[in-house]
């Protein structure tokens, strides 16, 4: 019983405390991490956001730390099947119902919406809210929300598309995302790298992202530097190239323009991109067309299902639904898309009679004997021109002669010249040859150089093949500099060492830094030196590397205030000011003692003149001491005040006062003695006038008599 009454007050104590506020919610502390209790599955989405990962009652989130959502009692709405695995790109359809009173059980599938854990990963099916068609590998969770009211969490494997089969895809071309950007200065435009994909076996076509496993460059129209990922950040107004490589293969570059005025960039679709651009493909097989939208602000978006789809001949080529079709008949058609008044480019679309020789196109086989079976050619060529009564005759090649470096691509294209006269564009659909794939490598007439050397290029089409081009591989070309760091910040105390790597044509790179010229672009408050950069004074400025006419895009330098570097300043300075005070005070010194000499050289040869220097080097060490008299004042009524100031009472001062009126005003001669007399008197009143002083006061008085070149004392010989 009192169990009972302990947890009804329990109750009665945390529902009072829950029911304060809307949000209003307990937190546990557990082995397992905090637990917050009290919320509904409604209220914890609008207060936290979607979880990591979710189970019947207990949500999980990761950030800013790890915790705990617990939701008391069963969801109304049931979302099946609870665990399910599919390929990537393959629709799945899930399953929804609710119970009301009486248990009553509603099929609510197509009201629920989806709310997958990763929503960039997955793609709503066309016309069922409860389909979803997931885009990548992974393992997600899902969510059901029925009105507001959540369900409990599916669990979905999806595994990669047709992984046994993909290293047998060849990869024909390589498009960027977004078209032509356009964004301001010190923002980041994330690009989509679509390869179309072709399998000879199956004569399939897929478009898939490729951004991860891509290289990307940036550049301008002379320069390119490779760039970490396909999130890449613009730090200055410009245009721009940006093209990526995948497989040997290099899309095409698109076009960025970076202005520091641009309107506002609003979410309106501006261009819509329709791949495959070209399909072959044999009467009864089908294809997957894929439509990306990129809107005014950068973003894209994958418009297959929502846009609409036009076939020029429907006779040729029938849809099975938004994105796919079937071919009827033999024939070439066009498929285009729209979406908000936004119609792509037309993909091409050519049908033939068989399956057989489509692979061909793209695979290289065997030749035929031409003799054993003519009819059976020239109805082949009709039916791939599709007009009776043309003949092809030649097959011209431009340009004939090309000259790549190792690494980098070129481009042929062919003609194909018929007996009425007409021509056709055949490069797309002949069947491309080299004399040497360790050389060069053609694929509908896109060229890669592999190794230096040359190699003969030749187009067949149905049993006529061109005249031999010549390519010519060169050695490998710089393509792109790229300096490291990127972004520097240092104080007035550091020094940075930049590195420049060379990328060439041949996909090799190689560190360069002591070949380039190392160049500033902007305040010079730094000097570089065979990349070693010294800071001279604060700001901010940047550096380019440059080699053979191709330049660096420019890394950015900082010039920071530190109190380490004011420290080490004020310390400078106060040892500079010490070693000029010691300097000068030892030259001071040095004339002092020279000073002291000469008086000294008077005291033997010269007694009389010794006495009155002697006196007035004391007068002036007086007048040092604050001892001086202004006013005129006879010299022995000065030695008497002197004395009286400061107590001496042996008449020191005025003993050396008589001695210099009998050397300034007698005629008598002086001797040595009479000098040596002197001096003792002189060195005594120093000595009295010494003590009179505190210790600070006389090192001031010393500094002063030293500034004025006097000797205070004088040895006794």
């Amino acid at each position: 019983m009192k169990i009972r009454l302990i947890c009804l007050l329990f109750s009665a104590v945390y529902a009072a405390y829950c029911i304060n506020s809307a949000f209003a919610y307990e937190e546990m502390s557990t082995s397992y991490g905090k637990v917050i209790t009290g919320l509904t599955r409604e209220e914890s989405l609008d207060k936290f956001g979607a979880p990591v990962s979710a189970s019947d009652d207990l949500w999980l989130y990761g950030a800013p730390e790890k915790f705990f959502v617990y939701f008391s009692g069963p969801s109304p709405v049931y979302l099946y099947p609870k665990f399910c695995s599919t390929s990537a790109g393959i629709p799945l359809e899930l399953k929804a119902f609710t119970y009301s009173s009486g248990f009553k059980i509603k099929d609510i599938s197509r009201e629920i919406e989806l709310l997958p854990s990763e929503p960039r990963d997955f793609t709503l099916g066309p016309g069922k809210k409860s389909v979803i068609i997931p885009k990548k590998a992974g393992e997600y969770q899902i969510l059901g929300k029925y009105g507001r009211i959540f369900s409990n969490p599916v669990y979905i494997t999806v595994r990669e598309a047709q992984d046994s089969e993909q290293e047998k895809e060849r990869l024909l071309a390589i498009d960027i995302l977004p078209y032509r950007p356009k964004a301001t200065p010190r923002n980041r435009i994330t690009f989509m790298a679509l390869g179309t994909f072709y399998n000879p076996e199956k004569n399939k076509y897929a478009v898939r992202d490729i951004s991860e496993p891509a290289e990307w460059f940036l550049g301008s129209a002379q320069s390119f530097q490779r760039v970490h990922g396909n999130k890449i950040f613009f730090d200055s107004a410009g245009k721009f190239k940006v093209f990526c490589r995948y497989k040997g293969l290099q899309s095409f570059s698109q076009d960025v323009e970076i202005n520091d005025r641009l309107p506002p960039l609003g979410h309106a679709l501006k261009h819509i991109t329709l791949l495959p651009e070209f399909v072959i493909m044999p009467s009864g097989g089908s294809v997957d067309f894929k439509g990306f939208g990129t809107c005014h602000n950068n973003r894209i978006d994958d418009v297959t299902l929502t846009a609409d789809w036009d076939i020029s001949d429907k006779e040729v080529l029938k849809p099975r639904w938004k994105g796919s079709f079937q071919a009827k008949s033999e024939g070439v058609t066009e498929a285009t898309i729209k979406l908000d008044k936004i119609v792509s480019l037309p993909a091409k679309v050519i049908i033939t009679a068989k399956q057989e020789g489509i692979a061909g196109l793209y695979e290289p086989k065997a030749a035929k004997d031409k003799r054993e079976s003519p009819r059976e050619d020239i109805e082949s060529l009709k039916r791939s021109i599709l007009s009776p009564g043309k003949r092809l005759k030649d097959i011209k090649i431009t340009p004939e002669y090309l000259a790549i470096p190792a690494g980098m691509e070129g481009e042929f294209t062919a003609r194909g010249v018929y007996s009425d006269g007409s021509e056709t564009d055949l490069t797309k659909i002949g069947k491309w040859t080299s004399s040497d794939d360790k050389i060069a490598k053609v694929i509908l007439g896109k060229t890669s150089a592999l190794s230096v050397g040359e190699s003969d290029i030749y187009i067949e089409f149905q049993g006529v093949r061109s005249s031999p081009a010549r390519v010519s591989v060169e050695g490998a070309k710089l393509v792109s500099i790229i300096i490291s760091p990127r972004n520097s910040k240092i104080s007035m105390l550091d020094k940075i060492k930049f590195k420049a790597e060379g990328y060439f044509s041949d996909s090799l790179r190689k560190d360069i830094t002591s070949s380039v010229s190392w160049n500033i672009l902007g305040p010079r408050i730094v000097k570089i030196k065979a990349g070693a950069v010294q800071p001279l004074k604060f700001g901010h400025t940047s550096i380019f590397a440059e080699y053979r006419n191709i330049k660096s895009l420019p890394a950015d330098i900082t010039v920071i205030f530190t109190m380490e570097w004011l420290v080490y300043v004020i310390f400078k300075a106060m040892v500079l000011a010490i070693l000029a005070v010691a300097a000068a005070f030892f030259i001071l010194y040095i004339l002092v003692l020279k000073e002291r000499r000469r008086l000294l050289s008077l005291q033997r040869d010269k007694p009389g003149e010794f006495i009155i220097e002697l006196y007035g080097n004391f007068k002036k060490i007086l007048a040092i001491f604050g001892l001086g008299h202004k006013e005129p004042i006879a010299p022995l009524l000065y030695a008497q005040l002197i004395e009286k100031k400061l107590g001496i009472g042996n008449r020191l001062f005025l003993s050396l006062t008589e001695k210099f009126e009998e050397a300034k005003y007698s005629r008598h001669a002086l001797y040595p003695e009479n000098a040596s007399a002197a001096l003792g008197d002189y060195n005594e009143v120093t000595k009295i006038l010494s003590y009179k002083f505190d210790k600070f006061t006389l090192f001031l008085k010393y500094c002063l008599i030293l500034l004025n070149k006097k000797p205070l004392s004088l040895p006794s010989k």
